[in-house]
């Protein structure tokens, strides 16, 4: 339906977004990522940040696929949205999945949120908190507005800050990613909603926050991506889009994301606490698709039980 997408993480469209992390492969409804190993070998991969638990339907599509050299993928690995460890049905989904493969399920990073059900922290913002969210408001302003191509800059604005944190290559998105999800807004605009912020004093873009909407039975929002240029963090730009999430977007839950693993990411995760009334961890998930081969390799690599690392197989790999 023409408006919004169901589950847009998990889609078929979403990955061929995602075409700095591997080669996008689908079938119907089903998708991964695929990549080559040094030797030869090629893994799956889930979407980012992260995404639903995959159906039994994927797997079989998984057991079915023929990587590039002509042989079966060895794993699917994939991150689990922070939310789906607290579904109440997780456990039964996990075991149905390991029973056809052998798997690996375990906390791997805690995510910060606001949920309906609980007092928001917009009735317990600090005194610091609410003058810096009035001075915002006398020098922003604030706009909700469907992701297009007049926000394209956040494209540059996501590789400056890459560069200035030193963010790994896989942990951030590229200039095509962002493009396609462009192409995505203008087929669902409801999915990919963004809440801007305009300097008052010329009407220029200071700052954008951008949501992945999941319309599911269980309906929730994603922090994609969430930026402020120079003047605009000077004015406090970002407690001005966290709290318009919560205004706007909480009468359903909003996941902020996790710590960043940078030198900054302390100082982001306590930021994001002073918006946050839940917290669950997301999940690592990895299926061996391949046993006979996977035994193969582990006689002569001492390696994780997930292969290869989530994030960048090489260099998991080396270490």
């Amino acid at each position: 339906m023409r408006g919004t997408r169901r589950v847009m993480l998990d889609s078929p469209a979403y990955f061929r977004t995602l075409g700095w992390l591997g080669k996008t492969s689908t079938t119907g409804e089903a998708a991964w990522l695929e990549r080559p190993l040094p030797w030869g070998d090629w893994d799956a991969r889930g979407s980012w940040p992260y995404q639903s638990l995959p159906s039994e339907t994927l797997l079989q599509r998984l057991y079915e696929a023929e990587a590039a050299n002509g042989q079966r993928l060895l794993t699917w690995t994939g991150v689990i949205r922070p939310d789906q460890g607290l579904a109440k049905d997780v456990n039964d989904r996990l075991k149905r999945l390991a029973s056809h493969c052998a798997s690996c399920w375990r906390p791997l990073k805690e995510h910060l949120g606001h949920v309906p059900d609980r007092p928001s922290a917009r009735q317990h913002y600090s005194a610091r908190t609410r003058r810096r969210l009035r001075e915002a408001q006398r020098q922003l302003q604030v706009e909700l507005e469907p992701l297009s191509e007049q926000h394209r800059c956040i494209a540059t604005w996501q590789e400056a800050l890459r560069r200035l944190r030193g963010i790994p290559r896989a942990s951030s998105p590229d200039a095509a990613h962002f493009e396609g999800l462009i192409q995505l807004a203008t087929e669902y605009p409801t999915a990919l909603p963004t809440i801007t912020l305009r300097h008052r004093s010329d009407g220029t873009l200071g700052g954008l926050c951008l949501a992945v909407q999941d319309a599911s039975d269980s309906p929730s929002w994603h922090l994609h991506s969430l930026f402020c240029d120079a003047r605009a963090r000077k004015s406090f730009g970002a407690y001005t889009l966290f709290d318009t999430a919560i205004e706007c977007w909480g009468a359903e839950p909003i996941w902020w994301g996790g710590q960043p693993a940078t030198a900054e990411g302390v100082g982001i995760w306590r930021f994001k606490q002073r918006f946050s009334n839940a917290s669950a961890p997301a999940h690592l998930l990895c299926l061996e698709l391949d046993p006979t081969r996977l035994r193969e390799i582990r006689a002569s690599r001492p390696l994780y039980a997930w292969l290869p690392d989530y994030r960048d197989p090489v260099l998991e790999l080396l270490v």
